[in-house]
């Protein structure tokens, strides 16, 4: 078994054991990690039908709409996450698979408007992805995130 199976098992567990909002999460990107979309979007939506004002869920969600291109269910899905997340105080995202520093160095707000630009982008509407880059900027604060969002 490797870890990533391991990891998928634990979260598993841990979902059957606490269904809370964070085991969802976790139990989703672990099977995205892995290429396993469609299991992750069922886990998202499963999720999101017990936490239905979960931002969260809906950002994952739409993350694993865009790794399977289905770009308008990405952009629903992103755009309710941006507009339940509004005067919610910003909040560092815990990284699955940890960088070079060990440091998460992105918030969930920057990443649904990061995933809604891509959700533009890959749609074709770049004045649309645009404007949600230029929110990304303004939550930039280190230089990964700068480049990501193309300045």
């Amino acid at each position: 078994m490797t870890k990533a199976d391991s990891n998928i098992v634990a979260a598993e567990l841990a979902l059957q054991l606490d269904s809370s909002e964070e085991n969802f999460i976790w139990l989703g990107r672990r099977l995205g990690y892995v290429n396993r979309m469609e299991e992750a979007i069922d886990i998202f939506t499963a999720g999101i039908i017990r936490y239905p004002q979960s931002w969260k869920l809906l950002r994952f969600r739409g993350h694993r709409y865009i790794s399977t291109r289905q770009f308008a269910l990405a952009i629903i899905d992103l755009q309710r996450a941006a507009n339940t997340m509004t005067g919610k105080p910003l909040e560092i995202e815990p990284d699955g698979i940890p960088n070079k520093i060990n440091k998460p160095l992105s918030t969930f707000q920057y990443n649904v408007w990061y995933h809604l630009g891509l959700g533009f982008y890959y749609s074709g509407d770049l004045a649309r992805a645009e404007q949600y880059f230029e929110r990304c900027l303004k939550l930039s604060n280190n230089h990964d995130l700068t480049i990501v969002t193309g300045k």
